[in-house]
């Protein structure tokens, strides 16, 4: 995961995540990234094929 800051520009995630830890958004956060996850996960199911013939 990277953190695109407008200003800053790419944030290192050792440097979000423990701030993330220490003002208590550390959860808020891993679930937002599971959910985008999931989504990711669901459309590369439905565009990606099954599976592979082999043989």
């Amino acid at each position: 995961m990277r953190w695109r800051h407008p200003v800053v520009g790419e944030i290192p995630p050792d440097v979000f995540i423990n701030l993330a830890e220490t003002q208590q958004m550390i959860v808020p956060l891993t679930h937002h990234l599971l959910a985008l996850i999931a989504s990711d996960a669901a459309v590369l199911k439905r565009i990606l094929p099954r599976g592979v013939k082999l043989g």
